[in-house]
């Protein structure tokens, strides 16, 4: 909810009023390090890599990211074969180890791999898997129920090659931990319990567990691919770092984290720093983000289960309610940790489609710099703050968005309705449209964000079925408001401080079906200028379903709000300017007779006298808000 100091005017005179009448009475391109094109087989001991058709500098900018599998992903990323009779065989028994080739050089507990090759790794290990090689090189590492525990580094330490593939073996459990604090090597800080600095992929139908309570799970300065296997990752720091991207084809991932359950940080280059997935499984529980990327994040298929800074009930806690003057009363918590803790987070855009993904968010659920697009897809989330969160654009194609929990529902400078099915309950705004940013979402104005009125924003709604459960304004747009298709149904306030319909520029209606209840102190009509029918119509203290009949008695309209209210905005269709139409409520009937296309003023209400009757500025009020 945007603070407007109209509204604060507003209710300032409306307890000044109270009191006197007592007194009278008594809210990168592509995979780098590919290499060149080639056969994509194994042979020799040789892992090689058939290079995808993208290359790098694709022109990817801040708030565009689209990427395909054919883009993200080499011929050789999602092939787990491998030839046990070529490969180098590298046998672990404790403090030492044994290899069938010399390509690997073993220094007491510490096994260095220097060559191209394919290397099967398996027994236990105290000590370290190292990776020095040629900056051409691409090398497979096979692990095939291999434990691997190093004290002070990283358990798998790629300082050089092209890249890496680590394959778990089909039907293994592989093992891989750092048991202690993190020890830089040189000027490199050697923080993962697998850290490279080459590109590094994932694949294999066996298990792998990461664990650490010092430091990073997975690690590369580079690429970080997954394509296939079971992983489950523990760390005190981020879970998987990639530098330059994520990219995750399929794979289960469970993850628990102190940081970021995936996190991709690259300040340097706007093309890099995203984070793509087009399937898999994953389960996220997070102290800080469950997805979290400096650029864009992409996901086009997969499941999700997000649980990020302990979930919706461990949320800074925040009211609505309207004290003395209009302030609004704001109960944060007492935590001074500024840690964010959002469902997923791109200071880019963020584009799902495809996607089943279920949050549960002390922070937004969804939340980005750039355009927040859903294209398709089941969004289950419940939320301490915003449900949906963009600093620019949101926009819902199609999919199912269930919003049970929030503080501001949908929050975005720009909102576009296109399509799709809406769900939401909020305790303040159900769709707030206004200018500004919200990185933290703890701070600004009265620890609230620092949005405010701008001509800049509006909401758009052209189809969709939007159901709206707010304490606060249901549909608020700091901008214009305009409606020409789908179904909005909101059940607003029961403060009279917030209305069920709010707009600081104008609003017009052509087309769909829009149905607001709501307290009558800030209530609020479509303007003038809309072309299908409208009326804002004063029920009483009423309760249950609304009705509206034509003449004849036939039921044009019926829906029942979810709470009580004293008004409606009501526009179809099938209304008619010249028609008589009757509202039917729990607190009696209402006779309407649409004598022009808005009736009820084409702002609000007429003031303390009612609504004006289809007089063009309410019967004598204003042709906005009730002020």
């Amino acid at each position: 909810m945007s603070f407007n100091f109209k509204k604060l005017l507003s209710v300032l005179a409306a307890v000044l009023l109270a009191f006197s009448v007592t007194a009278c009475s008594s809210d990168g391109g592509t995979n780098s390090g590919n290499g060149s094109a080639n056969n994509g087989t194994t042979s020799g001991g040789t892992a090689s890599d058939n290079s995808s058709s993208g290359s790098s500098g694709t022109g990817v900018v801040a708030d565009e990211l689209t990427f395909t599998d054919a883009d993200m992903f080499t011929n050789r990323d999602s092939k787990a074969e491998y030839d046990e009779s070529t490969a180098v065989l590298i046998k672990c028994d404790g403090s030492k180890a044994s290899a069938s080739n010399n390509s690997v050089v073993i220094n007491g507990s510490t096994v260095t791999v220097t060559a191209d090759g394919t290397y099967i790794i398996s027994g236990t290990l105290n000590g370290q898997i190292v990776v020095e090689a040629d900056e051409t090189a691409k090398i497979q590492l096979v692990l095939k129920n291999a434990d691997i525990s190093c004290t002070n580094s990283a358990a798998i330490y790629v300082k050089s090659a092209d890249k890496v593939f680590v394959t778990l073996a089909d039907g293994s459990n592989n093992t891989l931990k750092t048991t202690g604090a993190f020890t830089p090597d040189g000027e490199t800080n050697v923080d993962g319990v697998i850290f490279s600095k080459a590109d590094i992929t994932f694949n294999g139908n066996g298990n792998l567990t990461v664990s650490t309570a010092n430091g990073h799970g997975i690690v590369t300065k580079d690429d970080l691919v997954v394509t296939s296997g079971n992983y489950t990752v523990t760390a005190s720091g981020h879970a998987f770092s990639g530098k330059d991207s994520i990219r995750v084809k399929d794979g289960s991932v469970t993850v628990t984290s102190g940081k970021d359950g995936l996190h991709s940080e690259h300040t340097e280059n706007a093309e890099k720093g995203f984070i793509y997935i087009s399937g898999g499984k994953f389960s996220i529980t997070s102290d800080g983000d469950g997805i979290d990327a400096t650029h864009s994040v992409l996901v086009s298929g997969g499941e999700f289960n997000i649980v990020s800074g302990g979930g919706a009930q461990n949320a800074e806690k925040k009211s609505n309610d309207f004290g003395f003057g209009g302030h609004q009363n704001y109960q944060q918590n007492t935590s001074t940790d500024s840690t964010s803790c959002k469902g997923v987070k791109a200071d880019g855009s963020l584009t799902l489609s495809g996607c089943t993904m279920t949050v549960d968010s002390a922070d937004d659920a969804l939340h980005c710099g750039g355009t927040l697009n859903i294209k398709s897809g089941n969004y289950f989330i419940s939320t301490g703050d915003d449900g949906l969160h963009s600093d620019s654009g949101v926009v819902i194609n199609d999919g199912n968005v269930q919003i049970s929990e929030s503080y501001e529902g949908i929050e975005g400078k720009t909102i576009d309705i296109k399509g799709g099915t809406i769900t939401l309950t909020a305790s303040d705004d159900g769709l707030n449209a206004a200018g500004g940013n919200d990185q933290s979402g703890y701070g600004g104005m009265m620890g609230r964000d620092n949005f405010g009125a701008s001509a800049d924003s509006y909401i758009n709604i052209t189809g969709g079925i939007i159901n709206i459960n707010a304490q606060g304004d249901g549909v608020d747009s700091n901008g214009n408001l305009t409606v020409s298709g789908g179904e909005c149904y909101v059940s607003g306030p029961t403060n009279g401080g917030n209305g069920s319909l709010d707009y600081g520029g104008t609003a017009t209606v052509s087309g769909g079906v829009f149905v607001a209840t709501g307290a009558s102190g800030m209530a609020q009509n479509f303007g003038a200028s809309s072309s299908q029918c409208a009326m804002l119509v004063s029920t009483g203290n009423a309760s249950g379903a609304i009705k509206v009949l034509d003449s004849s008695g036939k039921v044009l309209l019926s829906v029942t709000p979810d709470k009580t209210y004293q008004c409606a905005v009501i526009s179809h269709p099938d209304l008619k300017v010249g028609e008589t139409y009757t509202v039917v409520t729990s607190a009696g009937e209402t006779k309407v007779t649409l004598t022009s296309t808005v009736y009820g003023g084409s702002g609000g209400m007429g003031g303390p006298g009612g609504f004006g009757g289809g007089k063009p500025n309410g019967g004598g009020g204003r042709p906005n808000k009730w002020w």
